[in-house]
């Protein structure tokens, strides 16, 4: 479960500045290399990805609703709004090192 949320907030940890693209830096999750239009960038030492991408292939749903997503799996659910550091993971505040956005209709 861990590992799940690691993995989703990893995929949030984001911020508004030049992107550097980070096109030698494969996807992997639980070990397997996975496929995505969309290469990886850095972004203030963070490598950013797809969310619904890294989500889904972790077994979460990903419910996109306005500027807020919420991702769900079993008894987790985690919220997260554009433009805000702020997450709310099973009612529990928490803060994010960066704020997610979107680029090319994703939220990265």
């Amino acid at each position: 479960m861990k590992t799940v949320l690691a993995g989703m907030i990893a995929a949030f940890i984001l911020s508004v500045s030049s992107p550097a693209y980070a096109a030698d830096i494969p996807i992997k999750v639980q070990g397997n290399t996975i496929a995505s239009d969309v290469k990886p960038e850095m972004k203030n030492n963070r490598t950013m990805v797809p969310l619904r991408l890294i989500s889904e292939h972790l077994g979460a749903k990903v419910n996109w609703s306005g500027s807020e997503v919420t991702l769900s799996k079993n008894d987790m659910r985690i919220t997260l709004k554009l433009k805000s550091k702020t997450a709310v993971k099973n009612g529990k505040t928490e803060i994010l090192d960066a704020a997610p956005y979107i680029k090319n209709n994703r939220i990265d």
